[in-house]
């Protein structure tokens, strides 16, 4: 959940990839940033189980048996949302739940603004320790 955020912030508690699917289809191109471990299938609104109905390889999500046709596949990715801008805030209380995920370089991370305006950039270092840096 994402509290007291700006109107520039749109808050989905999942994302919804819909695939028809053609008759013998088993492959379906995932667009987008996810986790394997994190996703539902549905075919038909039926839930699928991963290994038993279907498996992950690179950027598509396999089924082990045939579609018919018009089948509708489903690939459900929760708790996610999207800035328009640059800027998350907080300004009227609550906190910002998010997986975030910083590289691994002082060039790449997440920007925290504390109530007196300093910045601070996150960041993981090669050995895995969060670090912290004033910008």
């Amino acid at each position: 959940m994402i509290g007291n955020v700006n109107n520039k912030v749109k808050v989905q508690s999942r994302k919804v990839l819909r695939y028809i699917a053609s008759a013998g289809q088993v492959n379906f191109k995932l667009s987008g940033v996810y986790s394997p471990s994190n996703v539902e299938v549905f075919k038909n609104g039926i839930h699928l189980l991963e290994d038993m109905d279907y498996y992950f390889d690179d950027d598509n999500l396999k089924l082990h048996v045939l579609s018919t046709l018009n089948d509708n596949i489903e690939v459900v990715i929760p708790s996610s949302f999207k800035a328009d801008s640059d800027v998350i805030s907080t300004l009227k209380g609550g906190d910002v739940t998010a997986d975030v995920r910083v590289g691994v370089s002082t060039s790449v991370g997440l920007i925290l603004t504390s109530d007196n305006n300093i910045r601070y950039k996150l960041f993981v270092e090669n050995d895995g320790t969060l670090k912290s840096v004033i910008v």
